[in-house]
This record gives structure tokens, C-alpha cells and sequence, in this order.
């Protein structure tokens, strides 16, 4: 019927990997077909060391020829480097270049007294590489062990593709072409897989929990825009740190995070921010990140340059002129956000791009100037369509919607501030002053109206509901009274988000920003949950976002909206009940806490599902203590024993899964969440599945 068999994953990290504490000293337990693979690693080893020894000069062969014995047992190892390759080559076909965070795997093994560096033995590097390869959890699983006895054959192979992964018939057809393709010592001699050849697959994108199809572009976009679900992110972002630069000898993927030890493909890997935007000035590089994750629709609060009291000192007043933009307490110049939406906006993906402008704070003199400021800037960017009619994602390709945000007392502002008399809708009036009338700023927005599209901002309220809305405009919707609405008016929020754009927005002040249940927005049809990115590196509901628009539709920031949300629901449309099931079994390369190159202390997995009030629910294992580069679970470890966590789902097609791994600060009472993954539920796959771990980051 509707429930699938348990899911069983295992991580991979996206942060630097983790060593373990006493290397060399890892006794391996007996796996059938270990001493083969042992002998074949061997050899590449040793062609690794001739290679090394070919490479030297002459005269430094003479000089270690001449020296005792630990010159001998030295010319036998290799450097971390090379290591490195050996390791990543195996595992993942890569190069340590792809995997920097790969050489904390052999940091125990430093010698600062060594002159010629780090040397590793062969005996080392099995130690790590038989537990980085998972051979002994995977040969643990009752699912595995069976049919590692005897070796796995190509039709053992594909009987676990059949009973255990529910594979397609085309995927199970190719995996004769897939066996061909393999060579020692992902096969043995008599041509069965290898454990080697099992751990590779089950941890590759290949075998990933998040079905290979939702990360390509696959979705229909010439639909109106209120058909979808768009990637929100509100007006309170993280203000940056200038004083923090990392070191000349740190790539650029480690500026916001640990160092990578395993990638998995882009499609797979929600876009991470770096430094390798050199025009973007380092006070707006956490705005950067937060276009760079895929959003298509930011807040921006616009305020005057020397009127915030203590707020804002990153440039001088008495040198600060036009609008500027409110980040979290500090201000940025707003020419210089529109220069980085010109510039990043597009990089990734074409789909229209939404900026939604909160005037409140803007005098009139400052106010009539946004205009030119965003045609001048954003020149060839705007969108100049008019009509009735919302959009298409393809339709507005390449362009830029302006919205104007009504005022009203959720869209917080500084709670010590009196803000003036705003920008209500296209006809209300803009602050006033002594020198500027409110129709001077009107005027100005109305002849920008007819240069490019302008969209008015409104407050829904429960009046709203029953009427059809004349012309394009955005309802912006606080999270509490969506919470309210959802409880005693839930089908008539989801006909009014068939035909219009709402935004859904926090309340929580902006000193201490939180978020809310964006699955409970997304489930009302509201198209824009807007959240507050990077204040928080352990926000769940960042997380869920990241689930609902990282990998599905290819990452473009935009998803469609279930069939039952668009239009009238039919039998055919509602989903039925789920009853999920998943075992963490084990993770990999896991970072610490606080840039710190593995865990130092306790850590848990927590499992939630994010949706309906209905469906959200929350599970957390007991602490337990990394192992080496590997962290397992005891309450997972066999399936046969062990209970799984276990979820009822109502609403599968706007359910999220969210898997964190959480790194326990008893003494400081404080958690910090080191990895997680999270994906749609109704794109999962069952079987023994693999999950890459992303980094949270204060770009979100």
C-alpha cells in the first residue's frame, strides 16, 4: 500500500572531515573478501611509492641509501598529499584538490619533528581507509551480509537493486553495462563486487535518498507565478563581520565553513557561498550569500543615512548620501545592493527575481529618489510587462519585479523608532518634510510606473478571502495570522493562493529574529514563505527551505506547487497517508563545532518533518561519542533489532524531511548543529540510501 519500506541512509559531510584517536590501532573485524581488497590496495600503494621513488633525483637516492633503516621504512610511505589522492581516488574518483578537508584524515599522524613532513605507513592508511569505506557497518546490515557470503554476484546484485532499493526496471537492466565498466578492486578476481564496489555505490549521487530526476530542471515553468512555491528570504540579514578574513592558505570554499572532505555534485549540493565574487564589497557578503542560495524573492528596508541613531556605522554620515539598506543593525548603501543583484542575481538561474522595498522609513526627498536609483542601476534589468495578469517564471526571465511593502506594524522595524507615514499601496503618501510634499514622491512613482512594472503591497485579512482580486498585486500575511486563518479557514487560504501571490512573514523582533513553520505556509498554497537567513546557523526552518528549494527543480529557487494547490482538488490529486520510516546508520566525515576539524563532544541525530501542524513531528537519538572518522548509532545498528523512527504523514507532497546532526554543549547548555540534509518527502527513495550533509552558514 502507501508505506515503503524503512529508509536506511548513511552521511556523507560537506565539512571537514574528522580524524580519529588513535590511528594505526583500528582492529578490523573479519569481512568476507577484506584480505583480497587489502592485497589490491596494496599494490596501488606500492605503484603510488615506485612512482615516488622514480620521481626523486639521483643523488637523494644515494643519500638515502646510505642512511639506517628508518630511511628504509620512510621510503615505504607516502606524504598526506598523495595519501589523499590514493584515498579520494578510491572512494569517490576524485583528487584530494576536489576534497581539501581529506588531509585532517591523517593530521594524528603528523611528526613536527620530521624533516621531510608527514609520512604515513600503509598500515595507517588501511586503518583509515577500511572505516571511511564503512566496511564494516555495511557488512553488518542483514540486508548486506547474505549476500556478501558468497560474494556479490551480478544477480545478487540485482535482487537487492529489486527487493531492498525498489530500483526501476531501467536501472536494474544497466547494472550488467555498470558491472563491465568496473575494475580492481571494486571487483574481485572471479568478477563479484567487492565491499569497496558497494560502499562506492551506495555512497554516491547515484544511490542518493533524493530521486535523481527532482534535481534536474524538470518542471513545467510557463505557468503563472502563482503556481509556485518561491525560495523568500526577508528583510532582517546577518550584518557582516570585517574584521574576520580567513587565512591566505584556506581555499575559497572554507570562508564560511570547515573544509570539505567529500563533494558530492553540485546537483546535489545546495550552492554554498564563497569568496570568489571579488566585486562584491565584504559588508554585503552575507546579502551576496543569500542570492547566491537561489532565492528569488528578498526584502530590502530602505532607510536614511544618518537618521538611526546608534545603528549603522559602517560608513560615515558626513559622507553618506541616498537610500540606504537596513541589514540587521548595520547599513549598506542601497547602490550597492542593486550593483550586486545586477551582477549575482543571475548567475545560477534566469528566473525572475522579486524585491520587495519597505519605504516606511524614508523621508520624501529620499523617497522620490528610489526610482531613478533602481533604473539606474538596474538599467535592462526591470521588468516592463503590464497587464492583469501575473507572469510566467519564463515570461519574466532576466528581470528584476519591483514590489512596494505596505506599512504596517508586522513588518518590524525598530521597535525605539517612530516611523513616519508610509508608502501604503500605489496611492498612499510617502513621509512628508519641510521642503518635499508627499505628491512629489507619489509622482515620481507613478511616472516609474509607467517605465518598468511597480506591484502594491496589501495586508490580507479575512475580508480578503471571498474576493477575486482585480489587477497584480502582492498580500503580505503575518505568520500568526496565518496560524489562525490555517485553523478555521484553511481551504479558503488555499483558493485565494490559486489565483494571487502572498507573503508570508515573521514577527520576532529584529535584535532576536526567529522563524516559524514555513511547511504550514507552504501547505496554504502561500506562494512566499519569507524567512529570516544567517542570523541563525541552527534554524531549522532555514533547513526546511533548503529541503523544499536546494536540490528539487534543479535548484532554480522555484517549485510547483501540487496539482491539488493549483486547481480544484480531485480524488486523484490528494495525497494519500504515509507512514515514513527511517535509521540513521552511520556518518562520515563529520566536522566539529566552531571550525573545529572533527566532534569533541556528544552528538545526536535529530530527524523532523516540517508540514501540515498535523504532520510536523520531532525525533532525537541519544548522545553518542564519534568514533574515528565515522559516528554510528547503537540504536540503529541492526535492522532486525533495532526501532526506527517513525512518522504519519497526511500531506506528503508539501512534507519536508530535515535530518541534523547535533554537536551537545553541556557545560555552556547550547547546541550547535555541525550537518544536515533535507528534502521533500514525496522525491525520497526507499532502501539503504545516502544523504550528503551540507554546512549551515550565515548566508542561510
Amino acid at each position: 500500500g502507501s508505506a515503503p519500506p524503512t529508509n536506511d541512509v548513511t552521511g556523507d559531510s560537506m565539512g571537514s572531515t574528522a580524524s580519529f584517536d588513535k590511528p594505526g590501532l583500528t582492529e578490523v573485524p573479519q569481512v568476507p573478501g577484506l584480505d583480497n581488497l587489502q592485497f589490491q590496495i596494496k599494490r596501488l600503494w606500492d605503484a603510488a611509492v615506485y612512482r615516488k621513488a622514480k620521481a626523486t633525483p639521483s643523488s637523494s637516492r644515494r643519500r638515502a641509501a646510505s642512511t639506517g633503516s628508518s630511511t628504509k621504512k620512510d621510503n615505504d610511505c607516502l606524504d598526506v598529499v598523495t595519501c589523499c589522492d590514493l584515498l579520494c581516488n578510491l572512494l569517490t574518483q576524485m583528487d584530494a584538490s576536489s576534497a581539501p578537508g581529506s588531509v585532517d584524515l591523517f593530521r594524528e599522524f603528523s611528526d613536527p619533528s620530521s624533516k621531510g613532513g608527514t609520512k604515513v605507513s600503509f598500515i595507517q592508511f588501511w586503518s583509515v581507509f577500511v572505516q571511511i569505506m564503512l566496511a564494516v557497518p555495511l557488512f553488518s546490515e542483514p540486508l548486506l551480509k547474505t549476500r556478501f557470503q558468497e560474494g556479490m554476484s551480478l544477480e545478487k546484485w540485482r535482487w537487492f537493486l529489486v527487493q531492498v532499493q525498489d530500483e526501476d526496471r531501467v536501472l536494474v537492466e544497466g547494472a550488467q553495462q555498470w558491472f563491465a565498466k568496473m575494475g580492481e578492486p571494486d571487483v574481485d578476481e572471479g568478477g563479484n563486487m567487492t565491499i569497496l564496489g558497494v560502499s562506492k555505490y551506495l555512497c554516491s549521487s547515484t544511490n542518493s535518498i533524493l530521486k535523481p530526476e527532482r534535481c534536474e530542471l524538470h518542471q513545467d515553468m510557463t505557468r503563472p507565478l502563482a503556481e509556485y512555491w518561491i525560495s523568500c528570504a526577508h528583510h532582517v540579514f546577518a550584518d557582516p563581520i570585517l574584521s574576520t578574513k580567513a587565512p591566505p592558505s584556506v581555499s575559497a570554499a572554507s570562508a564560511d565553513g570547515p573544509q570539505p572532505a567529500f563533494l558530492p555534485p553540485t546537483k546535489y549540493n545546495p550552492r554554498s557561498h564563497t569568496s570568489g565574487a571579488p566585486d562584491v564589497p565584504e559588508q554585503l557578503r552575507t546579502f551576496h550569500a543569500t542570492l547566491w542560495t537561489g532565492c528569488r524573492c528578498v526584502g530590502l528596508v530602505l532607510v536614511p543615512p544618518c537618521s538611526m541613531g546608534d545603528v549603522g556605522k559602517t560608513v560615515p554620515c558626513a559622507k553618506a548620501e541616498g537610500p540606504y539598506v537596513l541589514l540587521n543593525k548595520e547599513r549598506v548603501s542601497l547602490e550597492g545592493v542593486l550593483q550586486v543583484v545586477r551582477n549575482h542575481a543571475f548567475e545560477h538561474t534566469m528566473f525572475p527575481l522579486l524585491l520587495v522595498l519597505w519605504l516606511g522609513l524614508l523621508p520624501t526627498v529620499l523617497c522620490k529618489t528610489v526610482p531613478s536609483c533602481l533604473a539606474k542601476n538596474l538599467e535592462g534589468r526591470l521588468l516592463t510587462r503590464s497587464g492583469t495578469e501575473l507572469p510566467s517564471p519564463e515570461d519574466a526571465q532576466g528581470h528584476v519585479v519591483v514590489v512596494l511593502a505596505p506599512n504596517s506594524p508586522e513588518m518590524d522595524l525598530l521597535s525605539e523608532l517612530e516611523p513616519p507615514v508610509a508608502l501604503q499601496n500605489a496611492n498612499a503618501t510617502p513621509a512628508m518634510t519641510r521642503d518635499e510634499a508627499p505628491s512629489d514622491a507619489l509622482e515620481a512613482w507613478q511616472d516609474a510606473s509607467e517605465q518598468f512594472t511597480v506591484w502594491h503591497g496589501e495586508v490580507v485579512d479575512e475580508l480578503q478571502l471571498g474576493v477575486k482580486p482585480t489587477g497584480v498585486s502582492l498580500g503580505f500575511l503575518a505568520c500568526d495570522e496565518l496560524c489562525a486563518l490555517t485553523a478555521t479557514r484553511h481551504d479558503e487560504l488555499i483558493r485565494l493562493h490559486r489565483r494571487q501571490l502572498t507573503l508570508v512573514h515573521p514577527i520576532a523582533p529584529r535584535g532576536a529574529p526567529a522563524n516559524y513553520n514555513v511547511g504550514e505556509a507552504w501547505a496554504a498554497g502561500a506562494q512566499l514563505a519569507a524567512l529570516s537567513l544567517g542570523c541563525h546557523t541552527c534554524d531549522t526552518a532555514v533547513f526546511a527551505q533548503a529541503g523544499r528549494f536546494g536540490a528539487d527543480n534543479g535548484g532554480c529557487g522555484l517549485v510547483l506547487k501540487p496539482a491539488r494547490l493549483r486547481e480544484e482538488a480531485t480524488e486523484a490529486t490528494i495525497p494519500r497517508p504515509l507512514k515514513f520510516e527511517i535509521r540513521i546508520i552511520i556518518a562520515r566525515a563529520v566536522p566539529g563545532a566552531a571550525g573545529h576539524a572533527r566532534p569533541t563532544r556528544s552528538l545526536v541525530v535529530a530527524v523532523s518533518i516540517w508540514g501540515e501542524t498535523r504532520d510536523c513531528a520531532r525525533h532525537t537519538s541519544r548522545p553518542v561519542r564519534a568514533s574515528g572518522p565515522v559516528i554510528s548509532w547503537p540504536d540503529f545498528a541492526k535492522s532486525g533489532e533495532a526501532v526506527p523512527f517513525r512518522f504519519c504523514i497526511g500531506a506528503r507532497d508539501t512534507a519536508i524531511l530535515v535530518v541534523e546532526l547535533i554537536e551537545l554543549d553541556i557545560s555552556y547548555k547550547r547546541q550547535c548543529c555541525v550537518g544536515f540534509f533535507a528534502a521533500p518527502i514525496d522525491g525520497l527513495r526507499q532502501g539503504i540510501r545516502w544523504l550528503p550533509l551540507w554546512t549551515p552558514s550565515r548566508g542561510g
